[in-house]
């Protein structure tokens, strides 16, 4: 009803205005009101000429966060493992990752999503009710679009193979220059698969886990992330492309077995435990990782504590690039592991969200 209700009135209100304006202009109804272009130029400049008497909660997240002003007049861009996502196969993290390093693994569908939609009997409109998705031409579409998936076979996840150097002595952790590989063993856990783009027509296709004890829930939600320790070794982000100097990662810290303790779980880490990261510009093209000698920063337990922003429990905001020095163009390439800290629950460590600007 809401969905049906929602067209509708969206429907009714362009016909007024419709009415109204040629009423006044005459016919034929002005190419500005059917095209969107300035209507979104105006937007987004106004977004940039944000000042903090105008958004004054987001100029905040500089102290609250220690985030930089300038994200709040530009664009964020972002891959992540959560779902639902638009256009899954093309904004997971895995899409950024270092093409040997891409996880096998897969969720344990229970049956094959090629097929039709499974009907569900709860989602039955009564004889004589209202129909929304008969009103929306829903049903149609789902059949549709099913089809057209089916066809193109989209299930390709496109790598970048960008490598680069690039040294910043501003940051204040301990640093080293050394050539380094891609590890191995990383794993995509805890996500229900590029098939969840929260639509009524991807229900065939997402959360249909063996795991799973109501596949009629149709819930899509999942909190999936890139999981690897300290055997996984370094894990690689490529072709993330940078206009304001700014590239972020969201960090899990510990194996979900222990969610009644996450708050004290970074506490309870031991003291040889180490986060390392390198954030590289990227000249040219180096097929060979190994190859490229890599600044690193190393951060120990009680630096990471304080320089990792907590906005939800279980979580955590890591800037591992911020320049606004030049205002450049740049394409950086990350790389990330944890080291000194062997426990198999409590030294898992997840890339769950790449965000950068």
């Amino acid at each position: 009803y809401t969905l049906a209700y929602i067209f509708l009135q969206a429907t009714l209100d362009a016909m007024y205005e419709w009415a109204e304006v040629t009423i006044l202009q005459g016919f034929p109804l002005a190419d500005e009101y059917w095209h969107m272009g300035e209507y979104i130029k105006n937007v987004q400049e106004k977004v940039k000429a944000l000042d903090e008497a105008a958004a004054p909660h987001c100029f905040q997240l500089e102290k609250k966060m220690n985030l930089p002003k300038r994200l709040c007049q530009h664009r964020m861009k972002g891959r992540t493992e959560f779902t639902p996502r638009a256009l899954p196969a093309e904004t997971s993290i895995r899409t950024l990752l270092d093409p040997t390093q891409v996880p096998k693994t897969t969720p344990n569908l229970l049956y094959s999503p090629d097929g039709d939609d499974v009907p569900n009997p709860l989602s039955k409109v009564p004889t004589g009710e209202v129909d929304a998705l008969e009103i929306s031409d829903l049903q149609g579409k789902r059949r549709l679009r099913q089809r057209l998936l089916r066809a193109r076979n989209v299930t390709s996840i496109d790598s970048a193979e960008t490598r680069g150097i690039y040294n910043d002595g501003n940051v204040p952790y301990r640093r080293k220059t050394i050539a380094i590989s891609p590890g191995e063993g990383w794993q995509s856990r805890y996500s229900y698969g590029d098939g969840c783009d929260g639509s009524l027509s991807s229900s065939s296709s997402c959360e249909i886990l063996s795991s799973r004890n109501c596949l009629m829930e149709g819930h899509q939600g999942s909190r999936g992330g890139i999981w690897g320790n300290e055997t996984t070794g370094w894990l690689f982000f490529h072709g993330i492309s940078v206009e304001n100097g700014f590239v972020a990662l969201n960090l899990e810290i510990g194996g979900r077995e222990h969610a009644t303790r996450r708050l004290a779980l970074l506490e309870s880490l031991p003291n040889s435990f180490v986060f390392e990261y390198t954030a590289e510009v990227v000249k040219g093209f180096d097929a060979d990782v190994a190859k490229v000698d890599r600044t690193i920063t190393t951060i120990d337990k009680d630096k990471l504590l304080d320089k990792m922003q907590q906005s939800v429990p279980g979580t955590g905001l890591v800037v591992v690039y911020d320049d606004n020095a030049s205002g450049e163009a740049k394409d950086i390439s990350i790389g990330v592991r944890v080291t000194g800290c062997a426990d198999e629950i409590e030294c898992q460590f997840a890339v769950t969200h790449v965000y950068w600007s």
